[in-house]
């Protein structure tokens, strides 16, 4: 117990305790939302980031079938040329 002051001191004292304490309690809970908040968005970057390199492999997958396509349609394309030099050799002949 105090030994010396006034009643209304001591009330006020208190009250700005009791403030403080308020405000430190605020202080934490806005500390708690925004780590939930951080963590909300680092999923959803690690979500985004997964979706990225998910398509980065279907887009090489579906270039290197392209590249696939594209090459037999020139060795087809060589073939056919082959063979009419080869059947217009033999008219000439």
């Amino acid at each position: 117990m105090p030994k010396s002051g006034s009643i209304a001191e001591l009330r006020s004292n208190l009250s700005m305790a009791q403030v403080g304490r308020e405000a430190l309690a605020r202080a934490k809970e806005k500390v708690e939302l925004s780590k939930k908040e951080m963590n909300h968005y680092q999923f959803l970057y690690q979500k985004a980031h997964l979706d990225y390199e998910k398509m980065k492999v279907l887009e090489a997958e579906e270039i290197k079938q392209k590249q696939k396509e594209l090459a037999k349609a020139e060795e087809k394309f060589l073939d056919e040329i082959a063979i009419s030099r080869f059947f217009k050799g033999e008219k000439d002949d």
